[in-house]
């Protein structure tokens, strides 16, 4: 074999792990990639931009409003499920109040991250499981609606490091 035959036979064997790898790193940062999030995901951030209707009109309605509005209807398959820590009932049971709120609590608990694990609202694209790549938005490939760069439109997500670029919108 030649040198330069041996070089293409490695590069080509190469790429194949170098995609796996990619689609499959559980960091952004590992990744080099793009993050809507300053590090972990964490209450705040999500709400920066879920309870932010004038900058994010296509949610159409408040946070509370959006779930509350599963009342009554079937709870998907864990596989499908938007928010697969949910506590209180069973694929194909309805939602009900007890679906999301535990009754014994004298406050309302509102913790994104309780029932929408960080797995699930933030990954690579490619992989299927980000709950932010499910989006209409995303599907007519408006990322910078999300992702701007550090710039001062969209969620203030960043390229690079895996971090913001310029922080939160909003902070």
């Amino acid at each position: 074999m030649t040198r330069n035959t041996m070089n293409l036979y490695s590069a080509l064997c190469s790429l194949p792990i170098l995609a796996f790898g990619l689609i499959f790193s559980p960091s952004v940062d590992a990744r080099g990639g793009m993050s809507i999030f300053d590090g972990p995901p964490t209450e705040e951030q999500c709400r920066s931009c879920h309870d932010d209707l004038n900058q994010f009109p296509m949610l159409n309605d408040t946070n509370a409003n959006r779930h509350h509005v599963l009342i009554g209807t079937p709870i998907p398959p864990l596989w499908e499920s938007k928010a697969p820590d949910a506590f209180g009932g069973v694929a194909g049971d309805p939602y009900q109040c007890q679906s999301c709120h535990d009754i014994h609590l004298l406050e309302t608990v509102r913790n994104c991250l309780q029932c929408h694990p960080e797995w699930r609202v933030t990954g690579n694209p490619m992989r299927g499981y980000n709950v932010h790549h499910e989006t209409e938005t995303f599907q007519n490939r408006q990322c910078n609606v999300c992702h701007n760069r550090g710039g001062s439109s969209g969620g203030g997500g960043g390229m690079g490091s895996g971090r913001m670029g310029g922080g939160m919108r909003g902070r």
